[in-house]
């Protein structure tokens, strides 16, 4: 009989965060990366995660840093995916 593997799951984020440009910065996270402020906004008191002065980095494969004090609104959901 062949061993089964174990699938573990891992916790993701996406969303986006809106600029007071008007711009709309999407981004697709783990919880490795993203770490507990993405987490606080969805199960938190839905206050906005960060202070003022952060910077936000929104993984790897974007490479992209927000100033925290320039996001006017976002939209965060939570989902799990197969680690690899």
């Amino acid at each position: 009989m062949a061993d089964k593997k174990e699938i573990k799951k891992e916790k993701w984020y996406s969303g986006y965060f809106l600029m007071d440009s008007g711009l709309k910065v999407p981004f697709d996270i783990s919880e490795e990366v993203g770490g507990e402020d993405f987490r606080i906004s969805l199960y938190g008191n839905m206050e906005f995660p960060f202070e003022k002065g952060d910077i936000i980095w929104l993984g790897e494969e974007s490479e992209v840093r927000i100033l925290a004090d320039r996001i006017i609104g976002w939209n965060i959901d939570e989902y799990e995916r197969d680690e690899e």
